[in-house]
């Protein structure tokens, strides 16, 4: 039957997509999502981290009518200085001791530095499923438990700078463009212009 939905799909206020763990039983199906819909194709330590490496509460299979028709899976990232933009000197650029504000500044950085993000490496939903809001209940998922962990203090991702649905998307759930890297996909010939988006929200 290959991708296609059950003629149920149009019936969409009867069936509620279901989200669950991602475990051995499902990986392959999760699998065969991210190559239908990604110009690009992971590797099997990419699975295997997720299943033996990566928490388990940060990947999800989103399941219409017992099929696996979605996902999401994330990482979590120590927070770097680089990561923060901010210095942590006692002085301004002119050798005068720091102001109130920014102690305070840096205080926050302290804090922050003490945190992690967490980084989405690959969200998707299979297009024929793409009008049942799928990708909004794997997306709302991560940022509730996001918020509810107070470890962590951001949420990032990787974006083309030509995937216009995903950037629209993202921005509805305020994640906003940090960082324009170049080339981040040099040794893709499929992905052109090899240019992404480094987008954040930020928890607190």
């Amino acid at each position: 039957m290959g991708n296609e939905p059950s003629t149920e799909v149009t019936e969409k206020k009867r069936v509620t997509p279901v989200l669950q763990q991602v475990t051995k039983n499902n990986i392959d199906d999760l699998r065969k999502v991210y190559v239908s819909t990604f110009p690009l194709s992971y590797n099997s330590e990419f699975y295997s981290d997720i299943l033996n490496i990566y928490p388990k509460a940060l990947s999800r299979v989103a399941t219409y009518h017992n099929i696996v028709v979605g996902g999401i899976c994330c990482r979590l990232e120590k927070k770097t200085l680089r990561d923060i933009n901010q210095g942590l000197s006692p002085t301004n650029s002119s050798g005068y001791d720091l102001s109130f504000s920014q102690q305070i500044n840096q205080l926050n950085t302290l804090k922050l530095l003490n945190t992690y993000s967490c980084y989405i490496m690959a969200i998707a939903v299979l297009e024929p499923y793409q009008s049942l809001s799928i990708g909004s209940r794997l997306m709302s998922y991560i940022i509730k438990y996001c918020e509810n962990d107070k470890s962590i203090s951001s949420i990032n991702l990787h974006v083309h700078v030509k995937n216009d649905k995903a950037i629209k998307f993202y921005k509805k759930y305020g994640f906003y463009q940090k960082e324009f890297i170049k080339d981040y996909y040099y040794n893709n010939p499929n992905i052109i212009p090899p240019d992404v988006y480094y987008f954040q929200k930020d928890l607190y």
